[in-house]
């Protein structure tokens, strides 16, 4: 099966998703229930089945349809809040991800640029450099990161997931979710009890879980040109994926044909009326034309570059950018993992498996400043959990 990962309303991304999902009827229980098959989901979808449980992955959608398949497939360290406590290499963790389930996903790991707007540059940054909202963009930092094709890390983790005895669900969305006395959905296909669950649907954990806190949603355009010209280069990025440090904010990466993929911008709305968002309409029109006008603006060579992809992808932040990743306060059998701000394509993977290790009572989950307190350290709820 080869579906592109695209949505009704949001334009189409250069990724694929390849794994056919084996059909099943939807059971009214299972050991482990997990909301969300991004890269968190299927973490943690993965496992819970390797631990030997059941396990159902419900989408609401697609399978990539979501941030995960959306992403610009960029590979950053820890989290946009900076470094976590107990948090350990997101990137190491995905790099053993990968080899351990023979993931083919195009994984490169030059570097990633931190580029910063002045008013001046020297030597080879003003002869190859490019130029946003009037300044110059020079680096500033080079940080460890680099890039991968998120639809084949989808198919891969989706592949595993299903390999360990997950089974996946598409188009069944869960609408309400009771934490007490015992774990229970319903869905647009039905109920369903769970003796786990797992919730990382992004930006509509909120809805499900309002003693989350304070969740944020967005949509960030995207565009992908055609292949660069030989004479274009890629500027001050060298082919590495960049992102600026200062504002206006940028960011952007090469894609394997020779084309370029930037970014910016974020057009926010209730999580409940992303989906009926489209590209070409109102303010994300204009962020897609402002962003076109960047484009050719940072170099004479880009003026009459072809864009051939604009599209948007959903992001999901908490104030202060600290990710979510707790149990529920009200029950030790539920546990939250989202709210990655932009750097989920490692970080997310990494925290939908703690998610699933806390509730399998392996380990207890970091202390991020979260809303949720962590039963892990309690007798009465480990022995709640067995």
């Amino acid at each position: 099966m080869k579906s592109p990962v695209v949505g009704p309303r949001w334009g189409a991304p250069p990724w694929r998703f390849r794994f056919r999902i084996p059909s099943a009827p939807l059971p009214r229980s299972a050991d482990a229930v997990v909301i969300g098959a991004g890269f968190a989901g299927l973490a943690a979808a993965r496992s819970l089945a390797a631990a030997g449980l059941q396990v159902v992955v419900l989408e609401g959608g697609r399978v990539g349809g979501g941030a995960s398949g959306r992403s610009g497939g960029v590979v950053l360290e820890g989290a946009a809040a900076g470094e976590l406590p107990g948090l350990g290499s997101a990137i190491e963790a995905l790099r053993e991800r990968i080899r351990r389930d023979g993931i083919e996903c195009g994984l490169e790991l030059p570097g990633c640029l931190e580029l910063a707007h002045r008013e001046r540059a020297e030597g080879p940054w003003r002869e190859r450099g490019w130029r946003d909202a009037g300044r110059w963009l020079v680096p500033a930092a080079e940080v460890p990161g680099g890039t991968l094709d998120p639809g084949a890390l989808l198919s891969g983790m989706a592949a595993a997931a299903t390999r360990a005895g997950a089974r996946i669900h598409e188009g069944v969305r869960a609408s309400r979710l009771r934490a007490m006395p015992a774990p229970a959905l319903e869905t647009t296909a039905g109920g369903l009890s769970a003796g786990l669950v797992v919730v990382a649907a992004g930006a509509f954990t909120g809805g499900l879980v309002p003693e989350a806190g304070e969740l944020h949603a967005a949509l960030t355009p995207a565009l992908v040109t055609a292949p660069l010209p030989r004479d274009a280069g890629l500027g001050p990025a060298g082919g590495r994926p960049f992102y600026t440090v200062d504002l206006p904010y940028l960011w952007g990466r090469p894609l394997p044909d020779g084309a370029l993929m930037l970014g910016a911008g974020l057009v926010r709305g209730d999580p409940e009326q992303l989906p009926n968002r489209r590209i070409d309409r109102g303010a994300f029109a204009r962020a897609i034309r402002e962003l076109e006008d960047r484009l050719r603006g940072l170099t004479p060579r880009f003026r009459g570059l072809g864009v051939r992809r604009r599209f948007a992808g959903p992001v999901c932040f908490r104030t202060g950018a600290v990710p979510l990743l707790c149990l529920h306060p009200e029950s030790p059998r539920v546990a939250l993992a989202g709210a990655f701000a932009g750097h989920g394509v490692a970080l997310a993977p990494l925290a939908g498996e703690l998610a699933a290790e806390a509730l399998l009572g392996r380990r207890a989950l970091p202390d991020w400043g979260r809303p949720c307190p962590d039963p892990a350290q309690d007798p009465a709820a480990r022995s709640r959990r067995a």
